[in-house]
């Protein structure tokens, strides 16, 4: 019994050393999965892990099952050339015919290229040059001007191209959240009076991306018309003026006009006569 009890030690402290020694033998990717774009070419060979055995290097083969998804060059260098998910193996051949493989899987997604904030009607649009913008902007831009009032809030929306792209979800941001923030996904709030950008960016490419500089005003509250009269005689003029209340309010510029304009025509200030509204 002594005897069998001895052989079972000894065979188990063999098996113990010939685990550690297997251990000690890697050859494998650093991650079995990658995701990368249609045209990005990448070397996977600085993925492997090799330790053990395999850490002096060898013969490599490399495979791809789907080459017209993948391509891979004798050194490891991925093209990917369409979207799709293949299995690239490589092979490692020792001096002494011994082999082993490692695999991963690489999914080629297609790539967002541009982004693109939804006008819709809530939403005041102005070039940087307009007039009504530029004189009460104090900061200098390049972008598109988007006026929003103080408390006010928006929903946005945008979309991405093309539309076959893997992932078109987008994000939103401002520059300044003490000025304009982002409420939930997609809700632009104006916090209050001042200036800053709006940030539309693709999750999946943040580097693409739509920006817009944010004018936050105080708004309007009430418009109160006046004039020297209520009567005037056909073919004669009246001056008509707008009062704004606040007096501290971001935009301040009304638009005049008339109906019907068979009795009376404006000009901007100078009305021939009936009701104006703004």
């Amino acid at each position: 019994m002594k005897k069998i009890i001895r052989v079972l030690c000894l065979l188990l402290l063999m098996l113990c050393i010939a685990a550690v020694a297997s251990a000690a033998d890697k050859f494998a990717f650093e991650s079995r999965n990658l995701t990368v774009f249609e045209g990005d070419a990448i070397n996977l060979s600085s993925m492997l892990v090799e330790e053990g055995i395999y850490a002096e290097g060898g013969s490599y083969t490399w495979k791809s099952d789907t080459p017209k998804v993948v391509e891979v060059a004798s050194d490891g260098t991925i093209t990917a050339l369409k979207r799709g998910t293949v299995q690239i193996t490589c092979t490692i051949e020792l001096g002494n015919g011994q082999k082993r493989r490692a695999s991963m899987e690489v999914k080629v997604a297609r790539r967002v290229t541009s982004v693109t904030l939804k006008r819709t009607r809530n939403l005041n649009f102005f070039e940087p040059t307009d007039g009504t913008v530029a004189e009460i902007m104090q900061e200098t831009t390049e972008y598109p001007v988007i006026v929003i009032p103080v408390g006010k809030v928006f929903d946005l929306s945008a979309t991405a191209e093309p539309e076959d792209a893997t992932n078109r979800k987008v994000l939103y941001a401002t520059s300044d959240p003490t000025i304009a923030v982002i409420q939930g996904e997609n809700v632009l709030k104006g916090v209050k009076a001042g200036e800053c950008d709006l940030i539309v960016s693709s999750v999946q490419n943040p580097e693409v991306t739509d920006v817009y500089h944010l004018l936050v005003v105080q708004p309007i509250t009430k418009v109160t018309i006046t004039a020297d009269s209520k009567i005037v005689s056909a073919g004669s003029t009246l001056q008509m003026n707008a009062k704004i209340d606040p007096a501290n309010a971001g935009l301040q510029a009304v638009k005049w006009s008339c109906s019907p304009e068979t009795v009376a025509t404006i000009d901007c200030s100078s009305i021939r006569w009936n009701t104006v509204v703004y």
